[in-house]
């Protein structure tokens, strides 16, 4: 079997199935990215944000942005760049997430979420989730003798902290159960050891006696029964 492009196009290579297959096709790794044109409602799986407003702080500049009326990558990026904050947002080389970044050298531009909304997060921005962009952010902030980048970078870090010791709980909580798990199937082991055992180690002479013993008894309880129950020819007349 051969798949080629039609009329030049370049579908085939991007799906990853173009040339010589045997049997069914299997395309490569699409690994989409992100471009301005990429819709909100695309994102997230393909569920979806619900984008509401971030906190961008910028030296002795701060406040918020809303992004509830943006539908694509691209507003989001117009919406951040049309503030009044001196910052640049962008789309990282990878193609994977957006970046903030201050438009002097002096200053590092430090995003967050704004109350118990998330959309900072949830666009890759900041707001304490990724501890790693979080530390990278209070590092740059303590190179540049920025305070207010430092005091909001802490911010952040508290919710890093928060958020790892929700993660933890759960995790403990799921460690909980397996052993409680391992317990009773340790404990089922030994029962069923121990009963194999009596089995295997059984006195063949004595269960054979006792189970003599047993037959005899049934057998006297069946005689005894039977000597009380005996049928009289009233039995029949009724």
């Amino acid at each position: 079997m051969t798949v080629a492009e039609v009329s030049g196009g370049g579908t085939a290579l991007e799906l990853g199935i173009l040339g010589q297959r045997d049997g069914n096709i299997s395309g490569s790794d699409l690994n989409s990215t992100v471009t301005s044109a990429t819709l909100i409602s695309d994102l997230n799986g393909g569920d979806g944000l619900t984008l509401n407003q971030i906190s961008i702080v910028n030296g002795s500049a701060s406040g918020t942005v809303t992004l509830s009326s943006a539908t694509t990558i691209g507003d989001v990026i117009d919406l951040i760049n049309s503030s009044s904050f001196n910052v640049t947002a962008s789309i990282n080389s990878a193609g994977n997430s957006l970046l903030i970044n201050s438009n002097s050298s002096s200053t590092v531009a430090i995003v967050n979420n704004v109350g118990t909304d998330e959309t900072a997060e949830n666009l890759g921005l900041g707001g304490g989730k990724n501890v790693f962009t979080t530390l990278f952010k209070l590092r740059d902030a303590l190179n540049n003798d920025d305070t207010f980048a430092i005091l909001a970078s802490l911010e952040n870090l508290d919710s890093t902290l928060a958020s790892v010791n929700n993660n933890r709980a759960v995790i403990g909580a799921s460690l909980r159960r397996v052993d409680l798990t391992d317990f009773v199937l340790d404990q089922s082991i030994v029962d069923q050891s121990q009963q194999l055992a009596e089995i295997e180690d059984a006195d063949i002479v004595k269960s054979v006696s006792d189970l003599a013993n047993l037959e005899f008894a049934l057998q006297a309880t069946l005689a005894a029964t039977a000597q009380v129950l005996q049928p009289t020819l009233l039995d029949f007349l009724r």
